[in-house]
């Protein structure tokens, strides 16, 4: 079975919900259950556009991160003191005005498509839907064949773009997933 294999960003996972085409809402993850409305930060967080040619209702999965050199830019713009690009990040999510926020380039990046109105049941094929619909999605890689040989390549591939600062964004690891796993609402 075919696999895919993309990043697994350390970021705040976000969710946005587009109904008729508008952004409706965005929350945080919070305790798993129960998150944080931060609709009124949108229009800061770079990746979330207000509207999409999608007119059903639509739920996405996304990672909230700062690339390792805005992080660094901001730090001795700023002098202020934070531990990571991920503690900017959650602190950023907290605050009430987007024009405080604006400055952290905070990125969002859709890993899932949660639900949609449209039947499509491998997660390939959701990701290149997002692609559609103006989404920057997570950098993934299809492993038709995955041996040994064809992950390991994979894998180093991947690593090579973090030792080599190609990926500009902190990573906590790799995600892998079958293609044809069914979504089917």
């Amino acid at each position: 079975r075919p696999i895919w294999i993309s990043w697994k960003l350390d970021g705040l996972t976000l969710v946005a919900t587009y109904d008729s085409g508008q952004l409706t809402k965005v929350l945080t993850r919070g305790n798993g259950h129960t998150g944080t409305n931060i609709t009124h930060l949108a229009t800061a967080i770079n990746g979330i556009p207000q509207q999409i040619a999608d007119k059903g209702h639509t739920v996405i999965r996304g990672e909230a991160v700062i690339a390792n050199d805005d992080f660094e830019r901001f730090l001795m713009e700023s002098g202020e003191d934070y531990a990571n690009p991920w503690n900017l990040a959650s602190g950023s999510l907290s605050v009430k005005d987007p024009a405080d926020i604006k400055d952290r380039h905070i990125q969002w990046i859709p890993f899932t498509l949660v639900s949609t109105d449209e039947h499509i049941t491998s997660w390939g094929a959701r990701m290149d839907w997002l692609n559609q619909q103006g989404f920057k999605t997570i950098e993934r890689q299809l492993v038709e064949t995955p041996t040994i040989d064809a992950v390991e390549a994979c894998i180093n591939r991947f690593t090579e773009e973090v030792t080599s600062k190609r990926n500009p964004y902190p990573v906590d690891g790799l995600v892998v997933c079958y293609d044809d796993t069914d979504y089917a609402q």
